[in-house]
């Protein structure tokens, strides 16, 4: 049972894991420049639940990093400067 005061250090390592997700993919975006996935590819590649694999894929479209294309894969943005 997590308790009033514990909420905090839930929250606190729920957030390290999402940044470390989203430097793990931004690494292999940026370790593979032509990399183009799919939601599917991309729940097959890394492992991830689908809910956390879109919302993931959505962050880094919106922090400019990946760009969406027409036919739905995820590429990286080439305008993103690190």
């Amino acid at each position: 049972m997590i308790q009033r005061g514990d909420t905090t250090v839930l929250g606190a390592a729920m957030t390290t894991s999402l940044n470390a997700l989203l430097d793990r993919i931004r690494g292999e975006y940026s370790e593979m420049p032509g990399l183009r996935l799919t939601v599917p590819q991309a729940l097959r590649l890394w492992g991830l639940p689908q809910d956390v694999c879109e919302c993931v894929l959505v962050r880094l479209v919106e922090d400019g990093f990946l760009r969406r294309t027409v036919d739905g894969a995820f590429v990286r943005h080439t305008g993103f400067r690190a």
